[in-house]
């Protein structure tokens, strides 16, 4: 099956559908507080699962498609593919069932995913000894403890006073797209804009990604609000220097291009409001959905857009209700964190309307590529 010819199909296509389908349960049960039976509390689930289950989907499709090229080197297709899409499944199934299933089983279904796929992508990384892309192995090793760590409290072991397991992974996902977005957003631009002034100031680079580890760390110790205002501050400026560097006009007549630029902005954005919020001069909760509804959202929906086009032999020109769903995205982005500020009264209205454009985003998306993910690539090539 074509479905199964390379991980970013099955994954990409899962991702899409847990992102409508999460957001849809969780509108319901905001809207008439119907809780679902579910191992998590709502908001428990809510944030997991946007962060480990739609967030894990699609990195493990990311990378299953970019280490073989890397490499040189295999990935994993047919049956074995297969299997871990299985286990991706029953870390998001089995929680609805806690009459049924013991929780230490649900908790292991959920966990298992994270170092089976470090495994799968980290031996032939190592064995090739491609050093470049050891830091997406650690990042991965961190978020399997990250998951543990929320797995644990829910089971009544509590290793600190305080959870971090959720906070650690929102982090963890946005370092992840610090790391990316440097590798394949200049990249991209310079393959769309061969004459694109694209800079990539190594100073700026390495800074911008320090900062990031450093407010993440400064974070999990529990630092003083002062300094993580500091550090949350240094990073949104150094973000937006390496942004700036990466940009060209042009990039804002291509698709592809402005929502992955106009998603890592809202990265930049979110520390900025991290950096307020710390000073008590806003709410947290904007930061962190400037965070997820802004750059996590679409980078990923930009990346899954883009890597399903080229991994299938198509022509990098998204199809018109996905390029719709780009801008579906940021206006859901700018409901959740931007209007709460002038119309605090309708906090509920925003929620709501945000949550629609979201599904409304990613049911185009899944419109326009659940057949290019079903269909064998174009130019009859393997994957």
């Amino acid at each position: 099956m074509a479905l199964f010819g390379l991980g970013f199909r099955p994954f990409f296509l899962l991702a899409g559908l847990s992102a409508s389908l999460m957001m849809f349960l969780r509108i319901i049960s905001y809207r008439w507080g119907e809780a679902l039976p579910n191992y998590f509390d709502s908001t428990s689930w809510h944030s997991h699962e946007m962060l480990f289950g739609y967030g894990v989907a699609v990195i493990a499709g990311f990378l299953l498609a970019a280490v073989g090229n890397w490499i040189n080197h295999p990935m994993p297709k047919g049956k074995p593919l297969a299997a871990l899409v299985v286990l991706w499944l029953s870390g998001r199934i089995l929680p609805f069932f806690p009459q049924y299933i013991p929780d230490w089983l649900i908790a292991f279904s959920d966990w298992i995913f994270l170092p089976v796929l470090l495994a799968v992508i980290g031996i032939p990384i190592v064995r090739a000894k491609n050093v470049r892309n050891y830091g997406f192995l650690l990042v991965l090793g961190v978020m399997t403890l990250a998951n543990a760590e929320v797995h644990l409290r829910q089971l009544g072991i509590n290793i600190t006073d305080l959870p971090f397991g959720i906070t650690f992974m929102l982090n963890l996902l946005i370092l992840m797209i610090v790391l990316m977005g440097g590798r394949v957003i200049p990249f991209f631009t310079k393959s769309a804009l061969p004459e694109a002034a694209t800079k990539i100031r190594m100073p700026v680079e390495w800074a911008a990604v320090g900062f990031s580890i450093a407010l993440m760390a400064g974070e999990v110790c529990q630092l003083s609000p002062e300094i993580l205002g500091i550090l949350a501050g240094s990073a949104a400026i150094l973000h937006a220097l390496r942004l700036v560097g990466w940009h060209d006009i042009r990039v804002w007549k291509t698709p592809l291009l402005w929502v992955l630029h106009l998603g890592y902005a809202w990265i930049v954005v979110g520390y900025a409001l991290t950096a307020l919020a710390k000073y008590g001069m806003i709410l947290p909760f904007l930061a962190t959905h400037a965070f997820t509804a802004g750059g996590i959202g679409m980078v990923t929906l930009g990346m899954m857009a883009r890597v399903s086009l080229g991994h299938s032999g198509r022509p990098l020109i998204p199809p018109k209700l996905t390029v719709l769903a780009f801008a579906l995205l940021n206006v859901s982005a700018l409901l959740r964190v931007v209007a709460p500020v002038f119309f605090i009264s309708n906090y509920g209205s925003w929620i709501l309307l945000s949550g629609s454009l979201w599904i409304l985003a990613y049911l185009f998306f899944l419109w326009d590529y659940f057949p290019m993910l079903l269909a064998p690539r174009v130019d009859g090539r393997p994957g």
